[in-house]
């Protein structure tokens, strides 16, 4: 991994080497039954001993890390491949509906008329022009 590469999260790379130094353990990444992601690592099948993934990449090591009981947590699935997709597309692992805005990724795509291409993973888009019909009421007074 190009750790300065914009394509990766530099609060996400701050907090892995802040937090592995610390505990000495691999972190993994985790979703639960509602979707969310968090990260760290199981202590006995009993706790989640790590972070909401959101936190880390919005507060870097400023995220505090707690354990978690896992019968708090709905159903915690281990997401095996995670750390390999994020080598392989960065950011793009995180959000690869391509609907969030990342700091530091005013290099992410390059566009070309109404087309983008990810310089990170590579998906392409289209732009698609629409109109919204917005019904609107408001009470007035008769005598304006």
């Amino acid at each position: 991994m190009k750790p300065l590469d914009d394509k990766y999260s530099p609060n996400l790379r701050r907090w892995l080497n802040k937090r592995e130094r610390q505990s000495g353990m691999p972190q993994s990444v985790f979703r639960d039954a509602e979707g969310t992601k968090w990260i760290g690592w199981l202590d006995e099948d009993l706790y989640l001993i790590g972070s909401l993934f959101m936190g880390v990449l919005c507060n870097g090591t400023k995220e505090e890390v707690f354990a978690y009981p896992l019968n708090r947590i709905p159903k915690l699935t281990e997401l095996p491949d995670f750390w390999g997709e994020y080598e392989r597309v960065g950011r793009c692992a995180i959000d690869p509906e391509h609907a969030h805005y990342f700091l530091s990724r005013d290099g992410r795509y390059t566009e070309t008329g109404d087309a983008r291409t990810c310089k990170w993973c590579g998906a392409q888009h289209v732009r698609e022009r629409y109109v919204e019909h917005v019904p609107r009421e408001r009470w007035v007074s008769p005598n304006r």
